[in-house]
């Protein structure tokens, strides 16, 4: 009788440990599938604040415009690496003239190498325009063009790169 149940306890445990089984795998083969592309996303996540959150003004508007290049880049724009500002704006007004990128090169231009420091209330106006033009460049790209961008962003794979063969 004792044997009985014993057999019977390890046969109703076994369902669980088939199921414990199958959701490992499922888990494991979801962190495969998305695991980059949420760390890639936690990386530029991380940059953006940086960018946006510095104590020097001058900065924070310079990070904007490196914030606006970085998109157009995941975006499959060239853009100068080289360039100016103003350069790299012309550029980016003939791919995309809807988003006004020449006037926020003038602005960070005068922000970061003007006679004064820009205040807060300049450098949030700022930072409100670059997410408007970014968003303005996202929605000009194919949808295929942008799920790319969002999952595998060329600025990010980069920087890793390039940080990667400083150290070595």
């Amino acid at each position: 009788m004792e044997e009985a149940r014993a057999d019977q306890t390890t046969t109703d445990l076994a369902w669980l440990w088939t199921t414990l089984q199958i959701a490992g795998w499922s888990l494991g083969a979801v962190v495969v599938l998305f695991g980059p592309s949420v760390f890639l996303g936690i990386l530029r996540a991380r940059r953006r604040r940086r960018r946006a959150g510095g104590d020097d003004h001058a900065e924070r508007i310079a990070g904007g415009w490196a914030e606006l290049v970085d998109t157009a880049r995941d975006t499959g724009t060239p853009v100068g690496a080289g360039a100016t500002r103003r350069e790299q704006a012309a550029a980016l007004d003939e791919r995309f003239p809807e988003a006004g990128v020449g006037a926020l090169a003038v602005r960070a231009d005068a922000g970061v190498f003007g006679a004064g420091t820009p205040s807060d209330a300049e450098v949030s106006a700022y930072w409100n325009d670059v997410d408007t033009a970014v968003g303005g460049i996202r929605r000009s790209v194919r949808w295929r063009r942008r799920l790319a961008a969002r999952f595998f962003p060329v600025s990010v794979w980069s920087t890793l790169f390039r940080r990667r063969g400083r150290r070595s």
